[in-house]
């Protein structure tokens, strides 16, 4: 018997657009249908299951953000491609405000769209597409296109901001999407059984980035996201030993990010391998700290070195005292327990500001450096040891 197509709905009524998407729905073996107004495409998600809705977000006809913010709110399960030919920023702030409001989006579009664009998302979506899309991640992680970027991270100090290091983030260098971020792609990765393919990809660039930044003076410490399927896991000791082994880098140079909801199930099978992981020296953060279930047993039961305070806490606690009480009590229970804390998500001097009256130790966000390649970061160093020498 023959499994059915997945199904691809176009929210539009551009003429252009249909015949575009209808050709790259069959290219990629999906069952295409139209939908000329939100009303419509409301009724659709309740008839029938839909793999992936293609909305304009400019048509009035569609109104495409009111018709995000329907779905948000229906909490319907469906993955979203954004389009139009409106302002570029018009885009980006629509994919901010679907994102936002817990919709998974696949990624935008401008207008004309380009069909094969359309085809390489759709190669990303939808149950009879997963050995397909394994098998692209799989090349990806082998042939080098999935790679660090580094975003810096900085000490508060008594003489100001000082970089300390960074967090690496995985970025795939798609050859048809461009930069993809993990959004787009982890959660196919998961399913297909991948983190730990990732995870020594990124061990591995992340040490040999370590050691370069080491031969040009630079001690700074890496910290690489530790997932989920990983931490309960008793070989990772010895095989994260072994890259920092091969590179010559002391422990320290090496922290392990480790989210908070990731722990649920979790905490008491990990204390072997997270104990392990400590005696040798790597440091552990608590990501996402405030997010998840039972927060305080997480810092109390397990050896983390620090907690990272979510990043929702720092964008609303310049507007909210609540959440400026949040955050200025969890950086005092940070250093009560002999913890460090970090702030991620620092947007703005005023953040930075408000955070170093607190005593928060760590700062990390856009305000203060977007993800880099390692390249980019290595000039970026040797820029900053230029400019301090001319003090």
């Amino acid at each position: 018997m023959t499994a059915p197509a997945n199904r691809l709905v176009l929210a539009d009524n551009d003429s252009g657009a249909r015949s575009a998407v209808a050709a790259a729905a069959r290219d990629a073996g999906f069952a295409g249908s139209l939908a000329e107004d939100a009303s419509r495409v409301l009724a659709m998600l309740d008839e029938d299951v839909i793999d992936l809705l293609v909305i304009d977000v400019v048509v009035p006809a569609i109104d495409g953000i009111a018709l995000l913010g329907e779905i948000a709110m229906r909490r319907d399960n469906v993955r979203v491609v954004l389009t139009g030919d409106a302002d570029p920023r018009l885009l980006a702030a629509a994919e901010r405000f679907a994102r936002q409001s817990g919709i998974d989006v696949v990624g935008v579009l401008r207008k004309p769209i380009v069909g094969q664009d359309l085809v390489a998302f759709l190669g990303l979506v939808g149950p009879s597409t997963r050995k397909l899309r394994r098998n692209a991640l799989e090349h990806a992680i082998s042939h080098g296109e999935i790679e660090a970027h580094y975003q810096p991270k900085h000490a508060h100090t008594a003489d100001g901001l000082r970089l300390m290091g960074a967090e690496a983030l995985a970025r795939w260098r798609h050859p048809r999407l461009g930069l993809l971020a993990p959004a787009k792609f982890f959660d196919d990765l998961e399913a297909g059984g991948l983190e730990s393919a990732l995870t020594e990809r990124m061990l591995h660039e992340v040490t040999s980035h370590a050691a370069r930044c080491r031969d040009r003076g630079h001690d700074l410490q890496f910290a690489v996201n530790f997932t989920p399927g990983l931490i309960t896991d008793p070989s990772w000791p010895a095989r994260i030993g072994r890259y920092l082994d091969a590179y010559r880098l002391p422990a320290r140079c090496l922290a392990l990010e480790i989210t908070e909801g990731s722990m649920i199930g979790h905490a008491l099978r990990s204390i072997e391998v997270l104990t392990r992981l400590r005696v040798r020296g790597v440091s552990l953060l608590l990501d996402d700290f405030g997010t998840g279930y039972s927060s305080l047993m997480r810092p109390h039961v397990l050896p983390f070195n620090e907690i990272k305070i979510d990043r929702a806490f720092i964008a609303e606690m310049l507007v909210q005292d609540s959440a400026r009480t949040i955050v200025a009590a969890t950086i005092d229970l940070a250093h009560k327990l002999g913890l460090t804390a970090c702030a991620e998500g620092v947007e703005s001097q005023e953040a930075v500001d408000a955070l170093c009256a607190m005593g928060c130790d760590h700062l990390q966000g856009y305000h203060l450096g977007a993800p880099v390649d390692a390249e980019t970061f290595l000039h970026m160093l040797q820029d900053q040891t230029a400019a301090a020498a001319c003090r």
